[in-house]
């Protein structure tokens, strides 16, 4: 899914971003701020309704319908939500620093008010989390290890003692390693979960990074003001800035799997990458598989306990069915799974390891065909 912001419609592809279809919404739902999936039925919408209400509404069945579930009209825009599990969400804003929290897939919520201003939340799970904002003429990065329940003190300089700038964006490979964008085109690094940072890439006023995404602990993209794209080999010890051919301000950048990804951004831009921009990565994690249908084969990740985590999949028919665990370097870590006739119907592999993301797919043959579906996992 995609969309320009204040239009009230989604753009929607099944086709890997080949081709796009309009997802509409009732009129009364104005503008689009903010959109954020947790899989390809399951997504969140936040927005201002044509009475200047500020909204968060939800689909379960891929965008055909959708439930309102959060109304308010006396906050501002709704800059950032994220749901690390269908169940738990948070949403913050920008201008009246408020923050919400939701244990019921965002049919209620606590909502409390804060001195910092929300630019972007970035959750691993529903406990681990980090926001990144604004704060009394500079930027502020702070943690939650306990689903938001409390906060660590805040961060607003680097390693160096110099303040942070204006902070609009934030990304996590893992626990520890992340990296925030901001304005003056401010790329840093922290290697021990967000308590310090350390610059990495800097430009003139007049600049901002305005996403990040890392597909590996080594490789990633930024994109910002003026048409910027940002591209690191070295887990950002070296940053190149690429010429994309526009002057347009790009918005975010969102990659699933090492090489396929999109770039949005003013007027409507949206670029599509098969091969990570040029520059390959390992895809025997995420080869490209058939267009299945949920009915035929699905694969869902669900946290256990620390260090594993339960693989449910459904099955339509009998086959074959293996499934293959990968680390985001595409390097195959553990064969979770090999059945010469697996039955039909709803089944669980549980898999026990290091923390961090990984790519699991699962295939299944059944007379002579093959059907694949790829879920991105996290081992806490």
């Amino acid at each position: 899914f995609a969309t320009n912001e204040y239009m009230n419609y989604l753009l929607r592809t099944t086709d890997g971003g080949v081709s796009w279809d309009r997802v509409h919404l009732p009129d009364s739902f104005a503008t689009i701020n903010n959109v954020h999936f947790y899989d390809s039925d399951t997504g969140w919408i936040t927005g201002t309704t044509q009475n200047w209400e500020r909204y968060i509404i939800q689909t379960t069945d891929g965008g055909a319908a959708w439930e309102p579930l959060f109304l308010d009209s006396n906050m501002s825009i709704i800059t950032t939500i994220a749901f690390p599990t269908t169940q738990t969400g948070f949403f913050g804003t920008r201008e009246d620093y408020h923050f919400g929290l939701t244990r019921d897939g965002g049919h209620t919520w606590e909502v409390e008010s804060y001195f910092y201003g929300y630019e972007e939340l970035f959750f691993l799970d529903e406990n681990i989390g980090w926001m990144a904002g604004v704060y009394v003429g500079g930027g502020t990065v702070r943690k939650t290890t306990d689903g938001a329940v409390t906060w660590q003190d805040r961060v607003r300089r680097f390693e160096n003692g110099e303040r942070f700038p204006y902070i609009y964006s934030i990304f996590f490979i893992d626990e520890h390693r992340g990296w925030i964008g901001g304005s003056n085109g401010t790329i840093a690094v922290s290697t021990d979960g967000g308590d310090t940072w350390s610059v990495q890439y800097e430009e003139t006023r007049g600049s901002g990074v305005d996403a990040i995404h890392f597909v590996n602990d080594k490789v990633g993209w930024g994109v910002g003001w003026g048409g910027a794209v940002y591209f690191t080999q070295n887990g950002g010890d070296d940053w190149e800035r690429k010429d994309f051919g526009t002057t347009s301000d790009l918005y975010d950048i969102q990659f699933v799997g090492p090489n396929h990804g999109w770039i949005v951004g003013n007027r409507g831009i949206l670029y599509r990458t098969t091969n990570n921009g040029g520059y390959p990565q390992p895809v025997s994690a995420t080869r490209t598989p058939q267009r299945v249908a949920p009915s035929q084969l699905s694969l869902n990740a669900v946290s256990g306990k620390p260090g594993s985590v339960e693989l449910r999949y459904s099955l339509s028919k009998p086959g074959r069915v293996t499934i293959d665990l990968y680390d985001l370097r595409g390097k195959r870590v553990e064969q979770v799974l090999n059945k010469p006739r697996g039955a039909g119907g709803d089944h669980t592999v549980r898999f026990s390891g290091g923390s961090g993301f990984y790519v699991a797919e699962i295939r299944v043959e059944h007379n002579g065909g093959v059907i694949s579906a790829v879920e991105r996992v996290l081992v806490r």
